[in-house]
């Protein structure tokens, strides 16, 4: 019973300062799954203050300045790197979710990935923007090939996927095009 109580007063403690951070209980939950390190570190930092048996509100400001020494501390290309695989890990998610996704192949998944990672690699879309356009995409995609395979098999399918990924590109850069006219805008007026 003492332990349970221990459990629980530990796991109260560590939403609080979850939440004191913004981010939402099963957010970081869930990149504390994936292993990601900044939900990892806050994570250890709660419990070893919780241990440490600090008040809430003198591990909220410890827990706080730790943060933003690790922000200040990290480099460009290493935020850049944590944010790509923290939105990758996101969009992929979302899309096992989505029944059109689960539907596809392994191969069909790999053959949508590259555009997945080109969306993500911009910078210029939300997770949840990727996986709009990713399910429209796989869903045009499949509409105009709904009896063949769009994944080569063989050498003279993969002559033809040249032609077929052309088309796939040009009606892909019309579907983006006014949204990145649309981000252009939004990004110089901010």
């Amino acid at each position: 019973m003492k332990e349970q109580d221990h459990i629980s007063k530990r796991n109260q403690f560590i939403k609080t300062i979850i939440e004191s951070i913004q981010m939402t209980v099963s957010d970081f939950m869930l990149n504390l799954a994936s292993e990601e390190s900044y939900e990892k570190n806050i994570y250890c930092w709660s419990i070893s203050l919780f241990e440490e048996r600090k008040s809430i509100d003198e591990a909220i400001k410890i827990v706080h300045r730790r943060r933003m020494s690790v922000l200040l501390s990290c480099t460009n290309e290493f935020d850049m790197k944590n944010k790509i695989s923290l939105h990758r890990q996101k969009v992929m998610n979302k899309l096992k979710l989505e029944p059109t996704y689960c539907k596809l192949s392994k191969s069909q998944k790999r053959y949508f990935q590259d555009s997945i990672d080109r969306y993500i690699e911009t910078d210029l879309y939300s997770y949840p923007e990727i996986v709009e356009m990713t399910l429209a995409l796989i869903k045009r995609t499949l509409s105009e090939h709904p009896s063949k395979s769009i994944i080569p098999s063989s050498p003279k399918q993969k002559k033809n996927l040249t032609n077929t990924k052309t088309n796939l590109i040009s009606k892909c850069q019309k579907y983006l095009e006014p949204m990145l006219l649309l981000n252009k805008t939004m990004l110089r007026s901010s």
